[in-house]
């Protein structure tokens, strides 16, 4: 259930999400270190939540606790892991702040399939103030196209069918969360911890690393955050 807080409009609220807890683990133990933190001089008040796994279960998720906040939210961030797509030569072990988010099946890729000109397959991250102060920091990757399937892809595509799509990263709930929070609409954005590349062992790979990775990027965030005021 969501937290009642007084309304307070010198503060900046801020969901951190995450499919699941291990994803934001380090946060939620340092939580007193996110404390004080300010940004054009609002407190930055922060809430986590956690999305589940796959791009519609993460929207209907949003959506429901939106719904149920009282005050609402002035920023949505994400803090997730990513497969990257061979051909987009984004290496394991790199982080990203994601500049837009698409939902292109791997039919899609491969030119078996196409999406129809009326619906919504892509959408830009919106920064918040939060956000737009973390894209000032350089331990991220800038300009990154996250995409979301609805499974995780076993293929290794090839550049010239990655390039004709313009994605760079795989994760399933992005795009989902994305086209929630523009309903509001809410800002959104999303970090990612690339832990794999996509392919047939990237879910062994993810197993290996998304521990590690996932507390790496949450102590860059963290550490990239303003300083305790």
């Amino acid at each position: 259930m969501p937290t009642e807080q007084p309304f307070d409009k010198n503060n900046h609220r801020i969901l951190l999400l995450s499919a699941f807890e291990p994803e934001l683990a380090y946060l939620i133990q340092e939580r007193p270190a996110l404390e004080n933190r300010r940004v054009n001089g609002l407190r930055l008040e922060f809430e986590f939540g956690f999305c589940g796994v796959g791009s519609v279960s993460a929207a209907c998720w949003l959506t429901r606790r939106l719904e149920q906040e009282r005050i609402g939210f002035d920023e949505i961030l994400f803090i997730g892991s990513a497969g990257s797509y061979q051909g987009a030569q984004i290496p394991m072990g790199a982080f990203a702040l994601a500049s837009e988010f698409a939902q292109v099946d791997a039919a899609v890729i491969q030119g078996k399939a196409h999406i129809p000109e009326i619906q919504t397959s892509r959408l830009a991250a919106v920064p918040g103030r939060l956000a737009a102060c973390l894209g000032r920091n350089h331990a991220w990757q800038m300009g990154l196209v996250c995409n979301s399937t609805q499974s995780v892809s076993l293929t290794a595509f090839r550049e010239d069918e990655l390039q004709s799509q313009n994605i760079h990263l795989e994760n399933l709930e992005a795009f989902g969360l994305a086209m929630a929070a523009a309903q509001k609409p809410i800002p959104f954005c999303a970090l990612l911890a690339v832990t794999n590349l996509v392919g047939p062992n990237g879910s062994m790979e993810w197993q290996l690393h998304f521990r590690n990775l996932g507390r790496q990027l949450n102590e860059k965030f963290l550490a990239a955050l303003p300083p305790n005021r």
